[in-house]
């Protein structure tokens, strides 16, 4: 099997010191089995590093794929994961830290087909109850409105089936720290490059978004 990948965002816009922080906690704490670093350097124009940044990953074995400012984070993974099959892909943010020794094998101990693995750091939703701390009489008119919406709704599917967020609780994987298995790769390559933040959230913690997908597929 290809030893894992760790494909760390490098964002232009998050300044040099972001990109210091993690490769100094990259160098500092070892990953704990053998690896491939991929740098995802966002931004930078005409496909290179200026010196700031090459200076911070100095001495430090890696390959670069350069990608365009635009699709946020998820959409730098997506966009990068074409030339990452059939490898397990650890996706971490400009803005991670490496704390503990081992890391990446506290991660690949647990790898298998069909397995996603990070944190589920919150169980919320962005579907919300927007009727509290109204004044009884606008609760009184939205319950209205509210029922005959869902009266005309019923000719067609319920409201749970049709809203894109599961309500509370809604456990997702959060996609700041995230493990991807080959086979699963399909399941990103299947969304489109995010054009808005709604387009992440739906991916992240979605009806159908990955987590969801990843829960029904057993």
């Amino acid at each position: 099997m290809s030893p894992p990948v760790v494909a760390h965002l490098v964002r232009c816009a998050d300044g040099v010191e972001a990109c210091r922080r993690f490769i100094s906690s990259y160098r500092a704490h070892d990953a704990g089995c053998g690896h491939e670093l991929v740098l995802l350097c966002k931004g930078f124009p005409a496909d290179s590093l200026p010196q700031e940044w090459e200076r911070s990953v100095a001495g430090v074995v890696h390959r670069r794929v350069h990608l365009p400012d635009d699709g946020f984070d998820l959409g730098a993974y997506r966009r990068a994961l074409p030339g990452l099959q059939g490898r397990h892909v650890l996706f971490l943010n400009g803005h991670a830290q490496i704390l503990a020794v081992g890391w990446l094998d506290l991660f690949m101990r647990h790898a298998a087909p069909g397995r996603l693995i990070g944190a589920t750091a919150s169980w919320n939703s962005h579907r919300r109850d927007r009727m509290t701390a109204c004044p009884p009489w606008l609760v009184l008119r939205r319950r209205l409105v509210s029922r005959l919406w869902r009266a005309w709704l019923s000719a067609r599917a319920s409201w749970d089936d049709l809203a894109p967020y599961l309500p509370f609780p809604n456990p997702h994987v959060r996609t700041n720290a995230f493990l991807l298995p080959p086979d699963l790769h399909r399941l990103v390559l299947a969304w489109p490059v995010p054009s808005g933040k709604a387009d992440c959230h739906a991916l992240e913690s979605g009806r159908d978004g990955l987590s969801r997908q990843v829960l029904a597929g057993g």
